[in-house]
């Protein structure tokens, strides 16, 4: 997955670009009011090839990184709730049980959360080419 942006910040071999984020309605949000925008986020590449504050790039991230992100917050939370759920129905009901999902599903954002931080100084994208 390719993207463009503009160098922010620089530190060390690493640097903050921010990305323009692209919305899923074609760039009309004022048609169809599903979504507050595009806005910018800043991701944190490796600077390979020498970008410079100010200089726009096209940055670049593994797919496969990009799936197996989507895996971790969208699915595991779901198997998580559902496999405690089927687990404490047996036990104790379905209203305990749902509450026994639902503290499931916030422990493993937590724990995403704490691997996320952790794993905050290794950079999932790079710098590919300048563009003048």
């Amino acid at each position: 997955m390719r993207a463009e942006g503009i160098v922010k910040s620089l530190d060390g071999s690493r640097c903050s670009v921010a990305v323009e984020r692209k919305s899923a309605c074609g760039e009309n949000c004022a048609h169809c009011g599903g979504c507050s925008g595009g806005g910018v986020q800043i991701c944190i590449a490796e600077n390979s090839v020498g970008a410079g504050v100010g200089d726009r790039v096209v940055i670049e991230i593994d797919s496969g990184n990009v799936l197996k992100s989507a895996f971790l917050v969208y699915i595991l939370p779901l198997l998580a709730f559902f496999a405690v759920y089927a687990v404490a129905d047996g036990f104790f009901g379905q209203a305990a049980a749902g509450v026994c999902g639902a503290v499931a599903t916030l422990a493993v954002f937590a724990i995403l959360r704490l691997f996320d931080k952790r794993l905050g100084g290794k950079c999932a994208s790079r710098v590919v080419e300048v563009i003048q």
